[in-house]
């Protein structure tokens, strides 16, 4: 299942959840972002002073005939789409095809000063028009969501004890001088769902039918020390 929701700040995606239950080869290979997203021109004066941006699908598994996905896109730096965000969105194929059904939860934030909470509409108005942020969000964020038990049919833990949550806040930044390993990076830019709730106003794992308030606070203060690992499990062998 997908939702999207739209921003009431302004006509752009903030969010965008999908349930992944089995992953299609042809379908879901990742796409190089460079052949599939468009870049928004700017003045031949300005190529040499402002990055260039481009735009990404919060839906990772998308291909080109996807339009309903494709028109859920927000504005990235170029760098951000074809790095960090390339990377992150490999990362969590890799977890589809290796624990199958996820949920993941896709989404921008807007922290133009750098206090560690959403910008209200003022400052996302003043700051983001500024000619170096250029309306473009401050970070992206994901949280993945896997089940060690059975998955039943609300999109619930059959057994929440068993819920596990690996959530990113990724800097979306012009010429990133990053020289980490791919996975290193996204480690560094691991964060709380709680520290994502304070940057974009949102609340996760609140409908209590699902997620008992103790597991909702596990899952929710949870601190990553690090990423999942692929290794084989019992079935696999």
């Amino acid at each position: 299942g997908i939702v999207v929701a739209q921003s009431k700040i302004a006509d752009r995606s903030l969010d965008c959840k999908i349930t992944v239950d089995s992953i299609d080869e042809e379908l879901c290979d990742v796409p190089d972002a460079a052949s599939t997203i468009t870049t928004l021109r700017t003045p031949t004066a300005l190529q040499s002073v402002v990055s260039k941006v481009t735009k990404v699908a919060l839906y990772p598994f998308g291909n080109g005939d996807d339009h309903y996905f494709l028109s859920q896109q927000v504005g990235v730096y170029e760098d951000f789409a074809n790095g960090a965000w390339k990377n992150m969105q490999e990362l969590t194929l890799q977890y589809a095809r290796h624990f199958g059904r996820l949920i993941v939860i896709s989404g921008v934030i807007y922290d133009y000063d750098h206090d560690g909470l959403a910008d209200g509409l003022d400052a996302i108005r003043i700051l983001g028009s500024n000619m170096s942020n250029r309306n473009l969000s401050t970070h992206i964020y994901q949280i993945i969501i896997r089940c060690d038990a059975a998955w039943v049919k609300d999109n619930s833990c059959q057994n929440t004890t068993m819920a596990n949550v690996l959530s990113f806040v990724l800097p979306n930044q012009p010429n990133d001088i990053n020289c980490l390993p791919a996975n290193d990076y996204l480690l560094q830019n691991t964060a709380r769902v709680r520290d994502i709730e304070l940057l974009t106003g949102l609340e996760f794992f609140s409908d209590r039918k699902i997620w008992p308030r103790d597991e909702a606070m596990r899952l929710r203060t949870h601190v990553n020390q690090e990423l999942w690992q692929l290794v084989p499990t019992v079935k696999d062998q």
